[in-house]
């Protein structure tokens, strides 16, 4: 996943993208990040963050799908295929909130993918 997968730097946030055989999803926060209190907060806002930008929030359409990353279009575009993604807090994550993360995430992903997809 590392090595082969599309890497995304942000300030606050890591993500990393690989298309795969069904959808799955993961976050991290090392001890780089600090105590147990503030590696569970921000492994919290990961997850919303996830949820929210990356598969989609109820009511709102846009998601990144594999081929998106793939770069396919057409009719191999409609494959069922998954997207697997993690998100790898950096320190800087202790002092942002949720909207700060999700914009900060969601302009990287567009930055990929093209603002219109």
């Amino acid at each position: 996943m590392y090595q082969t997968g599309r890497k995304l730097v942000g300030q606050h946030v890591v993500l990393y993208f690989l298309p795969g055989p069904e959808e799955a999803r993961a976050v991290v926060a090392s001890r780089k990040v600090g105590n147990a209190v503030a590696r569970n907060r921000a492994k919290r806002l990961l997850r919303e963050m996830m949820q929210a930008v990356i598969f989609g929030e109820p009511g709102r359409s846009r998601k990144i799908t594999a081929c998106c990353l793939s770069g396919r279009q057409g009719a191999d575009a409609n494959d069922d295929a998954g997207l697997w993604a993690v998100a790898v807090a950096r320190r800087a994550i202790l002092d942002c909130d949720i909207h700060v993360l999700k914009a900060e995430s969601l302009a990287m992903i567009e930055n990929l993918i093209g603002p219109g997809a």
